[in-house]
């Protein structure tokens, strides 16, 4: 991301709908106190329900765009974060400036990164 961040502030995710799983919120700021990045994520209890629930949701925030080889499944809403999907774990990552070109390419090089350690 090009700057050095200190250690989340974590705190419980809400869930999306009744019955789901409970997520949790890793909120990262740079040591100068300046730029955020939240990191929301869930882990729900197959990968049949993460699918679903997937959906559910891509309806409900607006697919914006849908970023290939991101998870199995990935779309930015029309508020420019990114919403994604591998397996059974579905999260969620916005950063300060994400509305500009520069700011989304290093919102989906982050999301990416995240998938390819999963």
């Amino acid at each position: 991301m090009g700057e050095a961040y200190g250690a989340p502030e974590t705190s419980a995710a809400p869930r999306p709908f009744a019955n789901t799983v409970q997520g949790t919120d890793c909120r990262y700021k740079t040591s100068s106190g300046g730029e955020v990045v939240l990191f929301r994520v869930y882990f729900d209890h197959s990968a049949a329900e993460a699918t679903n629930l997937f959906a559910r949701l891509k309806m409900w925030f607006g697919a914006h765009s849908t970023p290939a080889s991101v998870g199995d499944e990935a779309y930015v809403d029309v508020q420019h974060a990114i919403h994604v999907r591998k397996g059974n774990v579905r999260y969620f990552l916005t950063v300060d400036h994400a509305d500009t070109p520069a700011g989304q390419q290093r919102l989906i090089g982050l999301a990416t990164l995240v998938a390819g350690e999963l």
